[in-house]
């Protein structure tokens, strides 16, 4: 079922995380080549393990960055109503159907339209957040390097892939506290 979002600003919000998006990576690109031309410090699981170098990373990165900008895309222009059918629900009812494949019916039915709407929303800002963090690491090492010491940012790839999995948690709680907002203005929460 095609829907056009009810969000007013729906425009503004896709090109701006879209262009946050292409920003943040194409910086850590340029960040990371000046560190380290050849990748031979490169954290990076696809080089340190699978042996990717810069065209590989490149290719992954635009196949990626294309793929998370259109889940962002359709989920803006077709947001999933993932609400519980009663009329009245509190917040904590509320998140606790989200995910409840047994008495969800809108998640049992399109389990895969659900998830699309999540990582929509989710995935564009782990992406752009993580960068972020990868930046500020990429431009703690280079700027220790340029005065002859080797910061102890050097060992932060780790715990910022560690960080993944509470950032993506902390934006599916934010989702739902949106979502909940448009459940309450269609007159069915109490």
């Amino acid at each position: 079922m095609k829907r056009t979002s009810d969000h007013p600003d729906w425009r503004r919000e896709f090109i701006t995380l879209a262009s946050l998006l292409i920003l943040t990576r194409v910086l850590d690109g340029l960040t990371t080549y000046a560190i380290t031309p050849d990748l031979s410090r490169e954290a990076n699981p696809l080089v340190s393990i699978f042996g990717f170098g810069w065209m590989g990373l490149i290719l992954v990165t635009v196949v990626i960055l294309s793929g998370v900008i259109w889940l962002n895309y359709l989920s803006l222009t077709r947001p999933c109503d993932n609400f519980p059918p009663e009329p009245g629900a509190d917040w904590r009812t509320f998140q606790a159907h989200y995910f409840d494949l047994r008495r969800n019916g809108v998640f049992a039915r399109h389990p895969g339209r659900v998830l699309i709407y999540i990582s929509g929303y989710v995935l564009p800002r782990v992406i752009i957040i993580w960068s972020i963090l990868v930046l500020i690491h990429n431009g703690a090492v280079y700027a220790g390097e340029a005065w002859g010491m080797l910061p102890r940012a050097t060992r932060a790839p780790l715990l910022i892939y560690l960080l993944l999995p509470l950032l993506c948690y902390a934006l599916i709680v934010r989702l739902q506290r949106r979502d909940f907002q448009r459940y309450r203005a269609t007159g069915q929460a109490r």
